[in-house]
């Protein structure tokens, strides 16, 4: 929830037909991610857009800073076409399935980064935090990393 009480939800959809408005990736290549943001009193979809590539990707967390930008984590399978932007912390998926970290703009139209978080074996984000200063701080089941 953000500070005007709007709802942000995340999650992973095979649905070709997935409500979409204001969309920084207005179609669903195959089990993408969602992340879609309400109005507090529910009835306005303010945006929701999808998030992914080729592969299966999964929306575990959300998070939302004090300006409304959305922190999303969890994990995807895709490693040639997922959205990851140039100056990811890490541009490359390194195991089967790898965690990654995205950030997305208050209106939901523009990814401002994007980024896989892995090794050899197989990753996920399951939750995410985000400080005052807009530092994300993703947690795995078997370990914790910081990206700023």
């Amino acid at each position: 929830m953000d500070n005007k009480g709007n709802a942000y939800v995340t999650g992973f959809t095979d649905s070709v037909d997935f409500p979409t408005e204001e969309a920084f990736q207005p179609d669903n290549v195959n089990e993408d991610v969602f992340v879609t943001k309400l109005s507090r009193d529910g009835e306005e979809l303010i945006y929701s857009t999808f998030l992914g590539g080729s592969e299966a990707e999964e929306g575990r967390a959300i998070a939302v800073d004090g300006k409304g930008n959305a922190y999303i984590t969890g994990d995807t399978e895709s490693t040639d076409n997922f959205p990851i932007t140039k100056q990811a912390f890490q541009t490359e998926n390194l195991g089967l399935a790898d965690a990654f970290v995205a950030k997305l703009s208050p209106d939901g139209a523009e990814l401002l980064y994007a980024t896989f978080l892995g090794g050899s074996e197989d990753d996920a984000g399951e939750g995410i935090a985000v400080d005052g200063k807009g530092n994300a701080y993703i947690m795995d089941p078997d370990s914790s990393a910081q990206l700023r």
